[in-house]
């Protein structure tokens, strides 16, 4: 479960990682291209809370979160 919840924040907004090889990352996303995902997950959360305002994703763009997927440590 751990590693999930980390892999995800790394993944969706680039928590943590500083603790990862830069190396290691770069040849992960080569193999694994993230497909333009920064601005796509942006615009689903975005949907999603105008679908639902009451929601607890709603809450989360309230705060910000949108800022921290798009301005996670990754080129797209």
């Amino acid at each position: 479960m751990r590693l999930c919840h980390f892999g995800t924040g790394v993944d969706v907004a680039g928590l943590r990682l500083y603790e990862f090889e830069r190396t290691g990352v770069d040849q992960l996303i080569q193999r694994w291209p993230r497909a333009d995902f920064k601005c796509a997950f942006s615009e689903r959360l975005e949907e999603e809370a105008r679908l639902k305002p009451d929601s607890n994703i709603a809450g989360l763009v309230g705060l910000g979160f949108l800022g921290q997927v798009r301005g996670a440590a990754f080129a797209e």
